[in-house]
């Protein structure tokens, strides 16, 4: 094998004051490749809520290479190699998590983050995937930050607990505290003496 890909899983947010996603967000929607074909079909609709597709952004996941000559990237996704065409496999149980606007401010900034017109033609330029499109045409125009917080939590944040439990049941969500441990293990690390380092290995081995 020469590459393997992994599909990612988008964070699913919970609160609409998150501060830092890595320690605070836990949930996340599976990807197609991980869940029952009939379940993501049948909830599809009430799993996008309006928005243009199932994942907010991407959803064709990540790939790692081993390298070798003529190894190069292939888009942000992909590897390719220019002496032949690498054998690719997919991961079926691991995955590369995928924060998602998950903090309001990312919303706002979004609007910053070029001058392009506010048109369709102009916009497709800017952006690749749809949703950054409405996130940067809806920050642009809404300047009030209590109403576009209103939008940001109809359109990314989950705040029925019932529901999310049904779709954690229904396997399409995932609770993943995974990267929260490992932060929290880091951070301890850093503000201990040398000798406490048992403690962040048992931190890690229970995250892992």
């Amino acid at each position: 094998m020469d590459s393997l890909i992994f599909p990612n899983y988008e964070s699913a947010v919970e609160r609409d004051d998150v501060t830092d996603p890595f320690t605070e967000v836990t949930l996340f929607k599976k990807n197609f490749d991980h869940v029952v074909k009939e379940v993501y079909f049948g909830r599809y609709k009430e799993m996008t809520r309006g928005n243009p597709n199932y994942f907010l952004t991407y959803g064709n996941g990540k790939a790692a290479a081993r390298v070798v000559p003529g190894l190069r990237p292939n888009g942000a996704h992909r590897f390719h190699n220019y002496v032949k065409a690498p054998r690719e496999g997919k991961a079926l149980e691991a995955a590369v998590l995928h924060f998602t606007y998950a903090r309001f401010r990312d919303v706002r900034r979004r609007a910053k983050t070029c001058d392009c017109r506010g048109d369709d033609a102009a916009l497709a330029k800017c952006f690749i995937l749809e949703f950054d499109r409405v996130v940067f045409r809806k920050a642009s125009e809404e300047s009030d930050d209590a109403k576009l917080r209103d939008w940001y939590r109809s359109k990314v944040v989950w705040t029925d607990g019932t529901f999310a439990r049904s779709q954690l049941a229904n396997g399409l969500f995932a609770r993943i505290h995974g990267p929260a441990l490992l932060v929290a293990a880091l951070d301890a690390a850093a503000n201990r003496s040398a000798g406490g380092g048992g403690e962040m290995a048992a931190v890690v081995a229970a995250a892992g």
